[in-house]
C-alpha cells in the first residue's frame, strides 16, 4: 500500500449512541447524590469561611423567633446569599467539571458506576450538563422557597422513568456506566 501524504487521515468512529442504554438503579443515584451533596457542603463551607476571612463578609444569619415551625418557613421563604452560592458553585465546578467533561460523571457517579447521557442514549456534552441540567438547580435557590424544589428534586428518582426534574429540563439521564 502507498502512503498518500495528503490523504485525509483517518479513524474508527464509536458510536456511543448505538450502545444499549442501561438505566441507573435508584440506589446508586440516591447514593451518588448522597456523596456529591456531601463533598461538596464540605469543601464548600471550607472555600465559605476562606473567603469570609479573606474578605471580612459573612452571610447574615436569620433571628430566631422561638418558635421552630415559623423559623423553619422563614428560612424556606428567604433567599439564599447570592454570594454564598456563586462560591458554592465555583466550588461544585471545580470538584466535579474536569470529571464531567471527560466522563460524563460527578465523584459520586464515579464511584458508583453511573454517568450522564443524553436523553436518546448518547454523549451528554459538558455545556448541556453544567447550563442546562445544573446551573438551573443552583439559580432556583435563589428564589423563596427554591430551596424546597431543589430538595425534592432528586426524590424524582423514585418514579417511573428514574429521571430527576433537572434531568428533563435538560434532557438527560443517568445510565450504568460501561
Amino acid at each position: 500500500m502507498i502512503d498518500n501524504p495528503y490523504q485525509a487521515p483517518s479513524a474508527e468512529i464509536l458510536e456511543e449512541a448505538l450502545a444499549p442504554f442501561i438505566p441507573a438503579t435508584r440506589g446508586r443515584r440516591l447514593v451518588a447524590f448522597l456523596l456529591d451533596t456531601l463533598v461538596v457542603t464540605l469543601v464548600w463551607m471550607l472555600a465559605s469561611e476562606l473567603v469570609a476571612l479573606a474578605t471580612g463578609y459573612r452571610t447574615p444569619e436569620p433571628a430566631s423567633s422561638g418558635d421552630l415551625a415559623r423559623d423553619l418557613l422563614g428560612a424556606l421563604a428567604t433567599p439564599v446569599s447570592a454570594v454564598d452560592y456563586m462560591v458554592g458553585f465555583v466550588v461544585w465546578l471545580l470538584l466535579q467539571g474536569a470529571l464531567l467533561h471527560r466522563r460524563q460523571q460527578t465523584l459520586g457517579k464515579l464511584v458508583m458506576g453511573i454517568r450522564i447521557v443524553h436523553a436518546h442514549g448518547g454523549r451528554a456534552g459538558f455545556l448541556r450538563i453544567v447550563l442546562l441540567r445544573e446551573l438551573p438547580l443552583w439559580l432556583v435557590m435563589l428564589l423563596p422557597y427554591g430551596v424546597l424544589l431543589a430538595m425534592l428534586d432528586p426524590l424524582a428518582i423514585f418514579g417511573r422513568e428514574r429521571r430527576c426534574l433537572h434531568d428533563r429540563v435538560a434532557g438527560t439521564r443517568v445510565a450504568m456506566a460501561r
